[in-house]
């Protein structure tokens, strides 16, 4: 059986590797003419590009720890009887699918209710998913290890939203409010992704036993 979600957990991998190629394939050309683009355009593509590709490492190395330690590793697994892999692995599916959908909407100017882009609506659904995740398994074990990563998905989103909020209301101008709220996304996918490579996730297990 563990040779079996090893080899299903390699579609995500596949997902993830379409999504980043996307996403380069469409904005890379425009950096390579940038005298052709308009300047803030560029700029904005630059930030979005960044921001992609920090976040869908992060939800991926995330996902191969919560499955490592909820269904690999004995010392671990085995101090979560109740869980449903099925659940997981298809909620997991549906998460990095919306990730390519994501990636295409990089290079797309227009904006929506609010003056919100549709690259920030698909960040927020993604952001937000872990949300859905942790309701729908909440009769499960399992969410002790999905409550920490919701804490600092849901408190990332209130941040930026209270950052695009307050700049867009002051300065009338939704890219700069769009850009002043992606260096916090930044900074907390850097140290979730420095904590799950380096296997010890000081924040995220504080979070974690904070509030099993």
């Amino acid at each position: 059986m563990e040779r079996v979600r090893k080899e299903a957990f390699w579609l995500y991998g596949v997902i993830v590797g379409l999504a980043v190629r996307e996403a380069l394939t469409i904005t890379v050309p425009h950096f390579a003419l940038k005298s052709q683009v308009v300047a803030w355009m560029v700029r904005l593509e630059a930030w979005r590009l960044v921001v992609f590709l920090a976040v869908i490492v992060r939800f991926y190395l995330g996902s191969a720890t919560y499955f490592d330690k909820v269904y690999d590793n004995p010392e671990t697994a085995d101090s979560v009887p109740k869980k449903n892999y099925s659940l997981d692995y298809i909620l997991g599916f549906l998460n990095f699918l919306m990730f390519f959908g994501w990636s295409a909407t990089i290079p797309v100017p227009d904006r929506l209710m609010l003056g919100i882009s549709q690259y920030l609506w698909f960040l927020t659904a993604i952001i937000l998913f872990d949300a859905v995740w942790l309701i729908v398994s909440w009769k499960y074990d399992s969410t002790k290890f999905i409550k920490g990563w919701v804490f600092y998905n849901v408190s990332t989103f209130l941040i930026c939203a209270l950052i695009f909020a307050v700049t867009e209301g002051i300065s009338g101008n939704s890219v700069l409010a769009e850009e002043l709220a992606f260096p916090f996304i930044l900074l907390i996918s850097a140290v979730d992704i420095i904590e799950v490579t380096r296997g010890k996730q000081y924040l995220l297990d504080f979070l974690r036993r904070t509030f099993s």
